[in-house]
């Protein structure tokens, strides 16, 4: 017997409906009472159809939602490689998380080779994948890896299951420079020039296209072209020198780093640089001025945090070489004493052994027949021999003729004097 109100089938014990407690139809006797087929309401079965959509659409969202957290198990692989990395545990990195077929193909030394071959490894920040793939049990991933840099190097990881677990089958940088890339990476030449071009359109009040043509993109995301002007307008000196210098020029892991020091009759200010390499060009990607003092005040409080060791043998200057022009390392060609009167930009090289990191390096360039001199400062990096370079550009009206004089002193009380002529 089935209930009149909701269809459920009612025992023989059953007074009320166990589901909707309607009482039942039941003679005192104890017979059924026949009730009519339009009082009777039979619970209908799901359609066939109906069982099959909601079928797919379940597999459907098990799909979606076991395909999220399938590729995210393996970001997690790849996380986890790239914090070893970071850690500078280069073993962990290669025997945790790669696979047989990646360790039988590629020994522990060749691994941190490649690595150290592509610093961006080592100093990595994070790992975006944007295009994921599963097929025949191994996995693709491609993205971007970005360094502490904020540079972004495409990259392609596969992995493999292994042991119920995922493991890195290979791993492939996606975008390989050309030869003319990487030789103008490594040419840091190009980024005084880049610097030099931009602070001439900024000396002959053309903001707009100092600021269009030399800018990165990321910095003209976050700087507008007001903001820019307001920049210069607030450091005039930006248009008022008379002479720049440059120093601690520097490409690493794709960035570029140049020290320029500003100076007027009664002004000097130090400006640092950063640089990415875009649209096959340098770019400006960010620049920050600081005063000598200041400068100099930041290196004394990061010594304090950093205290060197005391060292065993005292620095001592080498070789220095003099030039009108360098090469594509950077290093001076055609070394010379003699220059001519059309003489652009002034090159020095010196050599230091056993430099002291934060020692100061203070170069004044002397003519001595008018008694002018050029200041410039330069900060010490790292501990060690170092190779101490840096340019010199002319007054507006050009270098005079006569005898010049470069006195390099350290902030230990150690000095040398080179001579040289403009003719």
């Amino acid at each position: 017997m089935f209930c009149s109100q909701c269809g459920t089938e009612i025992g023989k014990n059953d007074q009320p409906c166990p589901s909707c407690g309607t009482p039942s139809h039941k003679n005192i006797s104890g017979t059924s009472a026949t009730t009519s087929s339009s009082q009777s309401v039979k619970k209908k079965k799901m359609p066939l159809w109906f069982k099959i959509l909601i079928g797919v659409a379940f597999l459907l969202l098990v799909g979606v939602t076991g395909g999220i957290l399938f590729t995210e198990t393996l970001v997690d692989v790849i996380d986890k490689q790239l914090e070893a990395l970071r850690n500078n545990e280069i073993s962990k990195a290669y025997y945790e998380y790669t696979s047989k077929e990646f360790q039988a193909a590629t020994s522990l030394d060749q691994y941190r080779q490649f690595v150290e071959t592509y610093p961006a490894f080592l100093n990595n920040h994070s790992a975006h994948f944007t295009q994921r793939a599963i097929k025949n049990n191994v996995s693709t991933l491609k993205g971007n890896l970005s360094t502490q840099n904020h540079t972004n190097i495409p990259v392609e990881y596969r992995l493999i299951k292994e042991d119920d677990k995922w493991k890195i089958l290979s791993i492939r940088l996606l975008q390989s420079l050309s030869p003319y890339t990487e030789k103008t990476l490594s040419n840091a030449q190009d980024l005084i020039n880049v610097v030099q071009n931009q602070l001439q359109l900024i000396q002959n009040n053309q903001l707009l296209k100092a600021y269009e043509e030399y800018s990165a993109e990321e910095f003209k995301e976050t700087t507008s072209k007001s903001e820019f002007e307001n920049f210069v307008k607030r450091y005039p000196i930006l248009q008022d020198y008379q002479t720049a210098s440059y120093h601690k020029r520097k490409v690493s892991d794709g960035i570029g780093t140049l020290a320029v020091i500003l100076q007027t009759n009664h002004l000097t200010a130090y400006v640092k640089y950063y640089l990415v390499y875009e649209d096959n060009a340098w770019k400006v990607w960010s620049m920050r001025i600081l005063s000598p003092e200041e400068g100099a005040q930041e290196s004394r409080q990061h010594a304090k945090k950093n205290p060197k060791h005391l060292q065993t043998t005292k620095m001592s200057f080498g070789s220095y070489h003099l030039g009108s022009s360098v090469n594509k390392e950077g290093s001076i060609d055609h070394p010379q004493t003699k220059f001519k009167g059309d003489l652009k930009d002034l090159y020095i090289d010196l050599e230091i052994a056993n430099a002291a990191k934060n020692s100061v390096i203070q170069l004044n360039l002397q003519h001595l027949e008018s008694g002018t001199s050029i200041p410039a400062k330069a900060i010490i990096e790292e501990e060690g021999d170092t190779l101490l370079m840096s340019v010199f550009t002319p007054p507006s009206a050009g270098w005079p003729k006569g005898h010049y004089r470069l006195i390099i002193t350290t902030s230990s009380g150690l000095n040398k004097i080179i001579d040289f002529n403009v003719e």
